[in-house]
């Protein structure tokens, strides 16, 4: 048996059955018999556990993420979209309003500060539609806290 043999043997981790010849070889060969002790020692190097977890780490982990999943609100999915939804055409009523009092109002301010119209309805409207969009972000605000 030659040394290629004999390593390659050796490299297959020693499932093929062992032949006389092998044997003979490892008995004559110091270098093939140094190779054999080397792989041992790699095998029982690879065969120990690399890392072991603290006594406890399992329970730990465990009990934190136990504790993540308790600390979230048990709530219906239905209950959690129609919340989402809610707020979301709160959102938009609030930006139609300031878009549109903006396109309506706009040109009576214009008018209104160049002078041409002395009539106080529209600073009023104005008013009105400015107060009413701050109060619907407001709004918005506060439901979205709540929903968070």
């Amino acid at each position: 048996m030659r040394c290629e043999d004999v390593n390659q043997t050796l490299v297959d981790g020693g499932k093929a059955p062992r032949s006389p010849e092998f044997d003979a070889h490892l008995r004559t060969c110091a270098s093939c018999r140094e190779a054999q002790e080397a792989f041992g020692r790699i095998d029982e190097a690879l065969r120990e556990p690399l890392w072991q977890p603290p006594g406890g780490f399992t329970r730990a982990v465990a009990n934190q993420g136990l504790a993540i999943v308790q600390a979230r609100a048990a709530e219906p999915p239905l209950a959690v979209w129609v919340n989402r939804l809610t707020v979301w055409i709160s959102a938009g009523t609030a930006a139609f309003l300031v878009i549109r009092a903006a396109l309506v109002f706009g040109p009576l301010i214009a008018q209104e500060l160049r002078g041409a119209v002395r009539e106080p309805f529209s600073t009023m409207a104005l008013c009105a539609a400015v107060s009413y969009a701050w109060a619907l972000a407001i709004l918005y605000r506060v439901r979205l806290r709540r929903s968070g």
